[in-house]
């Protein structure tokens, strides 16, 4: 076997490991999963919506918190200006019941949601990205979790709403795979993340930590990370539903995966020292090995695919040369790395292509799973959303973390 094959065939059987590990798992809590706790007690909330330039998307956005199935005087509204130039304040200003805090100069999400932070006086503090909208029962199916008094934020199940593009498509099948994942990480109590889109926090933890860092590319999954590193609980709902706007071309939806992809590298950075400590459980012993793991491995193979196309290239063009007479090159001596695919089939590699099937049906069950519990009603009119996104999204994913990985490297400026 050449080295190509011997790493193809590791890095599927590890992947193999890991759907195990996430089939037993959903295995042993399918009949709790949807079990949504009753609250003991109403608590009171205060959303935090951040805007700048949202005049498209900032009135469905409060309209759909004001029309929420909750007791109204429980919940207080507090929308952060970034320093918008656009029509929001004048928005914004037509609800007499928000509070509409003004920040003349715009200086990014986390840094707004920390100047309103000091005017939250309520139970619990809810992000809502302007650009999202809650359906209606989500807060009776969130903050039952809060019960438990060492819960101090819980993730919601966010979907996509703008299905126009195949960006969108590919994004919509995203989602749902990616709410039971959340859901299964805070099982496994290694929740990384608590994205903005209506994630719930305890307020006075949130105060306790000094707010959210204002350095970060990915504040959300900062927070989630300096939570678990202090024992903080996270926990996940799969049916308070909130829905968001995503990117409409791969030119936006490339600016979008840089700042999440090259944020995560960053805080990854930041938390290195909970690798393989077992002092916090799950996260330091499956969470950041699985992460080095994976990007790592996902990386290395599309390196050996951009040099094996090089190489096929070269030697192409070595062998026109001979043909046509010209100059020749010398030959490329490193085919050791290359990734033969016609090897695949012969008899000396026939567990590297069991292995690498297997590895692919396992991928897909744990999807069809992620789908089947994201209450999608549709499965079979969207068939080719499922399509699109296993032939495509794997390539785009791959392509992405590559060049978060390049641009971290040689530092290219970060942009939020």
């Amino acid at each position: 076997m050449q080295i190509a094959e011997i790493f193809f065939l590791a890095f599927n059987i590890v992947a193999i490991y890991l759907s195990m590990i996430w089939l037993v798992v959903y295995l042993a809590h399918r009949k709790t999963l949807f079990k949504v706790p009753i609250a003991k007690k109403t608590p009171t909330l205060t959303f935090l919506v951040p805007a700048f330039n949202e005049e498209k998307h900032i009135e469905k956005c409060l309209k759909h918190i004001l029309n929420l199935d909750y007791p109204k005087d429980k919940i207080k509204i507090i929308v952060i200006n970034d320093g918008s130039t656009d029509k929001t304040v004048e928005i914004v200003k037509k609800f007499k019941k928000i509070k509409l805090i003004n920040k003349k100069t715009r200086e990014g999400k986390a840094a707004a949601l920390n100047y309103a932070i000091p005017f939250v006086d309520t139970d619990l503090t809810v992000c809502m990205d302007a650009d999202s909208f809650a359906t209606e029962n989500y807060l009776k199916k969130i903050v039952g979790y809060f019960n438990d008094p060492d819960v101090s934020a819980v993730t919601t199940a966010i979907k996509i709403k703008d299905l126009s593009t195949i960006y969108g498509k590919i994004q919509w099948v995203e989602y749902l795979v990616s709410v039971v994942f959340r859901k299964l990480f805070a099982i496994l109590d290694c929740q990384f993340v608590v994205p903005g889109a209506g994630g719930i926090y305890r307020s006075s933890v949130i105060k306790e930590l000094g707010g959210f860092d204002t350095k970060s590319l990915t504040e959300d999954m900062e927070i989630a990370l300096r939570m678990q590193s202090k024992s903080y609980k996270i926990e996940s709902s799969l049916d308070s539903y909130v829905y968001t706007e995503c990117p409409k071309s791969f030119k936006s939806l490339f600016k979008q995966r840089m700042r999440w992809y090259r944020g995560y590298l960053e805080n990854f950075k930041k938390y290195f020292y909970l690798f393989l400590n077992p002092k916090y459980g799950n996260l330091g012993m499956f969470f950041m090995p699985m992460t080095v793991i994976w990007i790592g491995g996902i990386t290395i193979m599309v390196l050996m695919q951009i040099w094996n196309l090089i190489y096929q290239t070269a030697n192409g063009l070595v062998m026109w040369n001979l043909i046509n007479n010209a100059f020749t090159w010398p030959k490329l001596s490193l085919d050791i790395f290359v990734f033969n695919i016609d090897s695949l089939i012969m008899s000396v590699t026939t567990t590297t292509l069991v292995v690498g099937i297997i590895s692919l049906a396992t991928g897909l069950i744990i999807s069809w799973i992620g789908i089947r519990s994201s209450g999608v009603e549709r499965i079979k009119r969207r068939k080719v959303f499922y399509a699109v996104y296993f032939l495509i999204y794997p390539i785009l994913f791959s392509f992405f973390w590559l060049c978060a990985i390049i641009m971290n490297i040689f530092r290219v400026r970060k942009r939020w």
